[in-house]
């Protein structure tokens, strides 16, 4: 039997989504592929179906959708819990 075969680690399947996603976002702001600076105006409404800038899968109607006004120009889309840890992280990293 494997060694951890049938043991708890204490991960579920959406902590270590969660710490992808962290993971994702962290790469993108240290190589400039997200913006370190905060949004001038935020929106939050119903997802349009596009991509998140930070996840790059489709924000749905069924998803929270957050608008980023960004102070270089532009309005950057991110699923609502990205933008929470894109926020987090870039002010950690700054």
């Amino acid at each position: 039997m494997p060694p951890f075969a049938g043991r708890d680690l204490g991960y579920t399947a959406a902590a270590m989504q969660e710490e992808h996603i962290r993971s994702i976002i962290r790469d993108k702001l240290v190589y400039g592929a997200l913006p370190s600076v905060k949004c001038q105006i935020t929106w939050f409404g119903p997802g349009s179906g596009e991509a998140c800038v930070a996840c790059t899968t489709a924000i749905t109607p069924a998803d929270v959708e957050c608008e980023c006004e960004h102070p270089d120009g532009g309005v950057l889309r991110f699923h609502r819990r990205c933008f929470a840890v894109w926020d987090e992280i870039r002010q950690v990293l700054a």
